[in-house]
């Protein structure tokens, strides 16, 4: 069975019609709810279940947030063909753009919130509340709610909330303390990757879901939770660096690091030999803390059985076998190659 989650890190293509991201362009929309997900055939819906493997949702191709963009293709029987361009991953060195079936009530008519040149702020909390504010300022009424990586347009900070755009022009708030601003990060600073490891650990405890990345609240009857290269994927975009999205693909564009070299947001990559020629394939991936400690989404114990885990914090001793400083690029522990890499710029 695990063979499966190998072959997902290499046989992306069977998302849908997938193509190079730069062919084609077609009438860009907003998703208009917290979490949809893209599915490879119309007509399937996946509700509320964790933790979810592979075999649970065979048809789910991606999963995307409030407000970001969808190419729109096709129309059918209520559902949209949709290329989504910033979920992405590699074949041959080229890259591609995930598409598949969305539910045409998910996406929004409306103009995106997205601007190249406006402020925007992203949540970094695993969920908040937005509220409207009543005319005299007094009460605040929920409006909905959003994941962890869901960016609005800045509207200025008031207090302990924080004035945000929604679709349809609606003025929300949200608590100033679940939102940071959104920068494209140039630089792998000290400051953004106790950042990103804070954020990943305010993650802890999220059920594994295949083709996972999203954090919504699990009491809406919403499919929600992270893979392992989803998990990579969403704390990689809130810093505004954008990566593909399977692990594979990820390891392709990372740059090796010396194991001893490891710090804070790097990752550790691990790799198994497939059956069909014996060469090691990245198959999973694991963010390390920079205090001897591993974050990953699992499907496996640490014993190798495969059973879902949630988001969890592991020793890297007991994750590899040994500490880091002990390791060299290529080491073999129980089945798995160890490699380690960084996504983050210099």
């Amino acid at each position: 069975m695990y063979i499966l989650f190998y072959l997902y890190s290499i046989i992306l293509m069977v998302y849908g019609t997938a193509i190079s991201c730069a062919v084609r362009q077609y009438a860009s929309f907003p998703v208009s709810v917290p979490v949809a997900n893209v599915v490879k055939e119309p007509g399937v819906i996946y509700t509320c279940t964790a933790p979810v493997l592979s075999k649970d949702v065979p048809k789910l191709a991606a999963q995307v947030l409030y407000n970001e963009i969808v190419h729109v293709m096709e129309q059918r029987d209520g559902w949209y063909y949709v290329q989504v361009p910033h979920i992405t991953y590699l074949l041959d060195d080229t890259r591609f753009c995930v598409e598949g079936w969305i539910r045409a009530e998910e996406v929004s008519a409306v103009q995106s919130l997205r601007c190249e040149h406006g402020a925007m702020v992203v949540c970094v909390v695993p969920w908040t509340a937005v509220y409207i504010r009543s005319a005299d300022g007094l009460s605040y009424t929920h409006r909905c709610a959003i994941s962890f990586g869901t960016r609005l347009i800045d509207l200025g900070a008031e207090g302990f909330w924080h004035k945000v755009r929604l679709l349809n022009d609606v003025e929300g708030y949200v608590p100033t303390s679940a939102i940071r601003q959104y920068t494209h990060h140039k630089r792998g600073t000290d400051f953004l990757r106790h950042d990103m490891v804070r954020y990943a650990r305010s993650l802890l405890g999220a059920p594994y879901c295949f083709v996972g990345c999203s954090a919504y609240n699990p009491c809406y009857d919403v499919l929600t939770g992270f893979d392992c290269s989803g998990l990579v994927f969403r704390l990689h975009d809130v810093f505004g660096i954008a990566v593909p999205r399977n692990s594979l693909s990820q390891y392709k564009v990372a740059r090796s690091i010396n194991p001893g070299n490891m710090r804070a947001g790097d990752l550790v990559f691990l790799a198994r030999a497939m059956e069909m020629d014996g060469k090691p394939t990245i198959y999973h991936v694991m963010i390390y803390s920079g205090e001897g400690t591993l974050i990953e989404a699992t499907a496996r114990r640490p014993d190798g059985i495969i059973e879902p885990q949630p988001l969890r914090e592991i020793p890297v001793a007991v994750r590899l076998g040994r500490p880091l400083k002990e390791l060299q690029q290529g080491d073999q522990y129980r089945e798995d190659y160890i490699y380690c890499a960084s996504l983050l710029p210099n």
